[in-house]
């Protein structure tokens, strides 16, 4: 990744928007719509926000997630798929990475 340009996350969390920020001090959750990117790409990145945000079972944290490991699986490849094209609509001025719930990790999309 270019050490000189900005990096955006694309990674699910409750209550927040679906990206965010960071550089080597801070770490900033950011509102798609802020992007340069299409108003169709902004609304389908809060859409699957929406949909991580349903599997919050606020009585019972720890029993939050989705209730069957093929939604899961399918929520997670969508976003990827969003993070693909986040970085089409960004190139050059971001750098792109995704973070998959299922496995902890996070990789740069190129």
């Amino acid at each position: 990744m270019d050490a000189n340009k900005p990096i955006v996350k694309v990674k699910a969390d409750y209550e927040s928007f679906p990206l965010w920020q960071h550089d080597s001090a801070e770490l900033a959750n950011i509102d798609p719509a802020t992007l340069p990117i299409s108003p169709e790409l902004v609304q389908e990145l809060l859409d699957w926000a929406d949909t991580y945000g349903r599997t919050v079972n606020s009585s019972h944290p720890l029993a939050s997630g989705f209730p069957y490991a093929a939604a899961e699986d399918a929520f997670c490849t969508h976003g990827e798929s969003l993070a693909r094209r986040l970085a089409v609509e960004l190139d050059p001025r971001y750098a792109v990475e995704y973070f998959d719930a299922r496995s902890g990790q996070g990789w740069p999309i190129t």
